[in-house]
């Protein structure tokens, strides 16, 4: 008689406390996957033959470790002799590859970035695109070259050289206020 008087009450005590225990505990903290995709100089201009890099940074900003698909694109018409290269997570890729999965711890960062040499006159458009694989989320920047043959330090060269910066930007403002529309 008593042991199960005892069992019963021994069972309820820890039945409350299982369940008062959870409450007090909480909501689990959940992970979260996020990051920032930046980039500084997105437009610029050389002349033929110069080799130039367009710097961009990855940081995760999620309470997780999360990896990361680091794509590079083409957008045309850039001349088919340029050499092109994509560089992330301190590594080089072959001209023929176009893409790498990086891996980040939370709070880390990448710097990535297209390295380029213009072998002929023209104008070369890329961009890379940075997608998540803990959310899925993709983020993008474009990056623009002008590349000529007119030294700079004549004055049609420079005013030919500010004209393309100049429309280059207002393409990529008219990109932006497009996909602002869009959203």
């Amino acid at each position: 008689m008593y042991q199960n008087k005892y069992s019963r009450l021994i069972l309820g005590a820890l039945m409350f406390l299982v369940l008062f225990g959870n409450l007090l505990a909480g909501p689990e903290a959940k992970a979260s996957f996020d990051f920032t995709y930046t980039a500084t100089d997105t437009v610029k201009s050389s002349t033929v033959g110069d080799q130039l890099q367009f710097l961009s940074l990855i940081k995760n900003t999620g309470t997780d470790a999360d990896s990361f698909i680091v794509t590079l694109s083409e957008l045309p018409p850039t001349p088919l002799d340029w050499w092109v290269q994509l560089c992330t997570g301190g590594i080089c890729l072959d001209t023929l590859v176009n893409h790498r999965t990086i891996y980040l711890a939370s709070q880390d960062l990448d710097q990535t970035y297209i390295e380029v040499k213009s072998r002929s006159q023209g104008q070369g458009k890329w961009r890379i695109s940075v997608q998540s694989k803990g959310s899925s989320v993709t983020k993008s920047k474009t990056f623009i070259l002008a590349a000529w043959q007119v030294p700079v330090t004549n004055e049609w060269g420079v005013i030919i050289l500010i004209t393309l910066i100049l429309a280059s930007a207002m393409y990529l403002m008219y990109r932006r206020l497009v996909r602002v529309k869009q959203t």
